[in-house]
């Protein structure tokens, strides 16, 4: 669900993180790097999928240690998708952040997300496998979407304080910890009011590892 600030299912090209930095590139894949849901298709002629998607204020709380290290907490608005057709294989639920934010360190900024297909039911236990953004696995979408979770982190060119696209010269790094190693865990409350992610070890791909523990909690009206 914009370069860099919407989501649809964060499952597809991650890897391309650097590119769709660098320009718009097409509304599918911009959405993938950016972090934050974006709504499904409103209606398909195959599958009636209703227009799910909110920006909901929560406090959220993200701990990221491994080869990459940052703690953020505070306020933010996050994207969430609930799509639940009768097809209960082709639902999705996500979560993620609406923006970049900026860590503790200047010109640093980051954005989590993830996706569970095919599973949700609300509140409940869910998992995101093993696997996860990185091929086929069991409980994913025919369309070949796959449940998965991600971390981008950007690094910025001192003094760059807008948001993306950026030129070559403002975007000194970028890479996606998006390939799941071990399972994710994914505990979240009634109408998603608070929700906790586990994910012991993602990878990106020149084999960095992180862990990433998120907490959030809605703010309400």
């Amino acid at each position: 669900m914009t370069s860099v600030t919407g989501m649809r299912s964060w499952t597809v090209v991650l890897g391309t993180a650097l590119m769709i930095l660098l320009s718009a590139c097409s509304q599918d894949q911009t959405d993938v790097a950016s972090g934050a849901a974006s709504p499904a298709p409103a209606e398909s002629p195959d599958v009636p999928f209703p227009d799910a998607s909110r920006a909901e204020p929560a406090r959220v709380t993200v701990t990221v240690t491994g080869d990459l290290s940052l703690t953020w907490e505070g306020e933010s608005e996050l994207r969430i998708v609930t799509l639940t057709p009768e097809e209960e294989s082709a639902n999705i639920f996500s979560v993620g952040f609406e923006e970049l934010h900026t860590t503790i360190t200047d010109g640093e900024r980051f954005r989590w997300a993830f996706d569970v297909l095919g599973a949700y039911n609300g509140a409940g236990t869910y998992m995101v496998p093993a696997g996860g953004g990185q091929g086929p696995q069991p409980g994913g979408l025919e369309t070949g979407l796959r449940s998965s979770a991600f971390l981008l982190h950007v690094t910025l060119a001192e003094g760059v304080d807008h948001g993306p696209p950026y030129t070559e010269e403002e975007l000194l790094s970028a890479t996606a910890y998006d390939q799941v190693l071990q399972d994710c865990t994914i505990i979240v409350s009634d109408d998603e009011a608070t929700g906790t992610v586990d994910c012991p070890e993602l990878a990106n791909n020149e084999g960095h590892t992180i862990s990433m523990d998120v907490t959030w909690e809605l703010l309400g009206p």
